[in-house]
C-alpha cells in the first residue's frame, strides 16, 4: 500500500445539494521533466506512487517531515516546535486529500535539495533495480532514491506554482 501523489492544476467536481466536493490534479507529462533509472512508472509525469513508509522515511531523511506530516505524525496547526516548517497544516494531514501549494513550498523543497547535495555530494539520482538475489543486484546499486525524489518534487512544485491557477498536491 502507498500513496499516489500528484502535483499540478487543481480540478474540481461537486454538488452543493449533496455537500460533495472532489479535488484532483490534472495529469501532466513534460519532455523536460526529470526522469530516473528504474522509475518507469513515474516517467516524466507529475504523479508518483511511493509506499507510505518509503515517503515518510524520505521526508525524515531530507528534512521535509514537518512540511508533509507535522510533528511526529501529529497535526499541529502552527508547527510551533518545528521552526523550519513554514506550513500551518501539513500537506498530508488528510489522506486521501489535497493541499494547495505556494512559493514557500518550492523554496523548502529547493532548500532540502541543496542541503542533500551539500551533505551527500554528487550522488546519482535514481532507483535500484530489483534482483531476487543480492549477488544479482544491478550495477545501479548506488542510485540515490532520495535525490531523485527531491529533484522530482522540486520540478513539479516549481512548475505548478509558476504555471497553475490553483497549484495543488493531491494524495490518494
Amino acid at each position: 500500500m502507498g500513496y499516489t501523489l500528484k502535483i499540478g492544476e487543481a480540478c474540481f467536481e461537486g454538488d452543493k445539494d449533496e455537500a460533495y466536493l472532489r479535488v484532483w490534479a490534472k495529469s501532466e507529462a513534460h519532455d523536460d521533466a526529470p526522469t530516473f533509472p528504474n522509475d518507469e512508472m513515474t516517467g516524466n509525469g507529475n504523479s508518483r506512487s511511493p509506499s507510505y513508509t518509503g515517503w515518510a522515511e524520505f521526508c525524515r531523511d531530507t528534512g521535509l517531515y514537518g512540511m508533509f506530516y507535522g510533528l511526529d505524525g501529529r497535526r499541529d496547526p502552527y508547527m510551533k516546535e518545528d521552526p523550519s516548517c513554514h506550513r500551518e497544516t501539513p500537506i498530508l494531514s488528510d489522506h486521501p486529500g489535497f493541499a494547495a501549494l505556494n512559493a514557500a513550498d518550492v523554496l523548502a523543497v529547493r532548500h532540502a535539495l541543496d542541503q542533500h547535495i551539500t551533505k551527500h555530494g554528487d550522488l546519482t539520482p535514481g532507483f535500484r533495480g530489483w534482483a531476487e538475489k543480492e549477488e544479482d543486484a544491478p550495477s545501479d546499486a548506488n542510485a540515490c532514491a532520495a535525490r531523485a525524489r527531491l529533484i522530482w518534487l522540486h520540478y513539479w512544485t516549481d512548475w505548478a506554482v509558476n504555471n497553475c491557477e490553483n497549484p495543488v498536491l493531491v494524495n490518494s
